[in-house]
C-alpha cells in the first residue's frame, strides 16, 4: 500500500528560488514596456490633437490652436499637458480658454521648440513644431517624435532601421532625452 507523500522542504525552496528568478527576470521587462507603452499613448493622443485641430480649422473656417498647458485651463507654456481650443493663443498666461480638448500627462516629458502652434482657416500652421516625448527615466529606447511641417501635417517619429531606436521625422537623426 502505497501513502501519500507531500513535497520535502528542500523541493519547496528550489521552486521558490527559481519562482523568485523568473520573476527578477521579469518585473523589469514588464516596466520597461509599461513606460514604452506611456509613451506611444500620449505620441498618438497629440498627433490626434494635432490632426483634429487641423480639421476643426478647416471645417469651422476659422483658426484653431493648441497650447501647451499644465492646468487644463490656461496656455501656461508647461508641457504637463495640452488644450486644443477655437481661436488664436491669448498673449497673457492668465486668459482662461474654452477648451475643445484637453489632455494633462505626468509619466512623460515632452520637449518641443514652441508651445503653441494654431492652424489657419486652410490648414496651414503660424510656425512648424517639433516635440520629442522620453520616459519619465530619460531612456531613448522609448523616445518618439512629433513634428508639425508649416503646411501643417503632423507626422510621428519611425524606427526606420529596426534597431529599438526611433528616427525624428524631419531629419531621421536619433532623438535624444534630457
Amino acid at each position: 500500500m502505497h501513502g501519500l507523500r507531500g513535497f520535502t522542504l528542500i523541493e519547496l525552496l528550489v521552486s521558490m528560488a527559481v519562482l523568485g528568478l523568473v520573476l527578477a527576470m521579469a518585473v523589469p521587462t514588464l516596466s520597461q514596456s509599461r513606460r514604452q507603452t506611456e509613451v506611444k499613448s500620449v505620441q498618438a493622443r497629440l498627433l490626434n490633437d494635432l490632426t483634429r485641430a487641423r480639421t476643426d480649422a478647416i471645417s469651422r473656417g476659422n483658426p484653431v490652436s493648441l497650447c501647451a498647458s499644465s492646468d487644463g485651463s490656461h496656455c501656461d507654456g508647461s508641457w504637463n499637458g495640452w488644450l486644443v481650443f477655437e481661436g488664436p493663443v491669448p498673449n497673457t498666461t492668465t486668459a482662461v480658454v474654452n477648451p475643445i480638448s484637453q489632455h494633462s500627462i505626468s509619466a512623460v516629458a515632452v520637449t518641443a521648440n514652441r508651445t503653441q502652434i494654431t492652424f489657419a482657416s486652410w490648414g496651414v500652421v503660424d510656425a512648424a513644431l517639433e516635440a520629442t516625448l522620453c520616459d519619465g527615466r530619460g531612456e531613448l529606447s522609448n523616445a518618439r517624435a512629433l513634428q508639425v511641417s508649416a503646411l501643417g501635417r503632423a507626422r510621428t517619429s519611425v524606427d526606420a532601421d529596426n534597431d529599438s531606436v526611433h528616427e525624428a521625422p524631419s531629419s531621421g537623426s536619433a532623438l535624444s532625452c534630457g
